[in-house]
């Protein structure tokens, strides 16, 4: 999307909605004034995107090589 129409899309919308609890939000709003959750920028429908979380995939890797070394232990080894 080009600049120009990513401005344009701004300036018709009022307000944005939260993507967990679908409040309506100011624009400039970083978080969520009912569920405090983090918001980022509008898209085209008018809602906040979602924040990457490093963090949790971050942790999902960790868990998923910790199932995968206890299988290798308690199936595979000899």
């Amino acid at each position: 999307m080009a600049i120009k129409d990513r401005e344009k899309l701004i300036k018709s919308y009022r307000t944005k909605r939260c993507p967990y609890c679908n409040n309506h939000l100011d624009l400039k709003a970083d978080r969520c004034n009912d569920c405090g959750r983090p918001v980022g920028e509008i898209n085209e429908h008018g809602m906040a995107q979602k924040p990457f979380d490093w963090k949790a995939y971050l942790m999902a890797i960790i868990a998923v090589g910790a199932f995968g070394g206890f299988i290798w232990w308690a199936f595979l080894r000899s």
